[in-house]
């Protein structure tokens, strides 16, 4: 559906945002594949990572880390809200990579 394109958008332009000052070795990853009664999409990128702290509220209305008017801090509220009529949206980070994974059940589609 239109609805996961959009979170699919949102999860890709957050990795190319977090990589940009980054001089050499950029890398995003988009892995799916299915587990069990689910289908799984991962963004994974090699960017500074999310602290322990921002995970626990990026997925809060009106939370950004971006400055000024680079960002609203609605982008991943939608995403996380919008996939959760069909699965969920989990995020893993350090300072290697950053993993964001959309589950999606099968019956849900």
């Amino acid at each position: 559906p239109r609805i996961i394109t959009n979170v699919i958008e949102t999860l890709y332009s957050n990795s190319i945002y977090s990589l940009r000052e980054k001089k050499e070795n950029k890398k995003i990853f988009i892995n799916s594949y299915k587990e069990s009664d689910n289908n799984i999409i991962e963004f994974v990128d090699n960017g500074p990572g999310i602290s322990n702290e921002n995970q626990e509220k990026i997925f809060n209305p009106f939370f950004t880390t971006k400055p000024g008017s680079e960002g609203t801090g609605m982008g991943l509220f939608y995403a996380y809200s919008l996939i959760n009529s069909y699965g969920n949206l989990t995020v893993e980070s350090n300072d290697e990579k950053t993993t964001f994974k959309i589950r999606l059940k099968n019956n849900k589609l």
